[in-house]
């Protein structure tokens, strides 16, 4: 895939998948249905992007989907690899706050342990998601092979700085009191 072109959908491709440096490869067609665009084997250099949606269900967490890349046969990677989240919700269990709990998902899986994923560099993550919300990823063995080459992105709820205001008080009110109280005692 040439630099600033987009690859896409859902399906099989049967060959090899090169994503340059500024290219696109984008899981699914743009809904987070669980869509899985497989791939015989797939290399991608510095800069590469992986664009993929994401479902969140945040009162059912097992109903949350993410749509993925699959390669059946060799992943190989080289220098940071950029990958774009677009978050959607529904069933949002309370509207100030982003999650319930964290919730993970494969965006990336390898299902012949062949994979040097040790070479990249770094993973960028960039997410659209109309929430609070904080991202890591990890490279796991998500197939019960050998290797850990599957990435695995967990979001997380973030507190709202409002939340985070009002547990700065209280912890202050709490060592006011816990001085004056020792005061006192003197």
């Amino acid at each position: 895939m040439a630099s600033a072109g987009t690859l896409g959908g859902n399906g099989t491709i049967r060959g090899a998948v090169g994503i340059l440096s500024g290219g696109n490869l984008r899981a699914g067609n743009g809904t987070p249905a669980g869509q899985k665009l497989t791939v015989a084997s797939l290399s991608t250099s510095d800069n590469a992007t992986l664009s993929v949606d994401l479902l969140v269900d945040d009162a059912t967490p097992s109903n949350s989907v993410a749509n993925s890349v699959e390669t059946t046969d060799s992943f190989t990677a080289s220098g940071t690899l950029n990958l774009v989240l677009s978050v959607n919700y529904q069933n949002v269990t309370d509207p100030g706050k982003a999650l319930a709990s964290p919730q993970s998902f494969i965006v990336l899986g390898n299902l012949s342990d062949s994979v040097t994923a040790s070479a990249v560099s770094g993973i960028s993550i960039n997410a659209v998601a109309p929430l609070p919300l904080a991202y890591s990823y990890a490279w796991i063995d998500g197939d019960t092979g050998t290797v850990a080459n599957d990435l695995q992105v967990t979001i997380t709820a973030v507190p709202e700085p409002s939340s985070l205001a009002t547990l700065g008080l209280v912890a202050t009110g709490l060592l006011s009191r816990r001085r004056r109280s020792r005061r006192s005692t003197l």
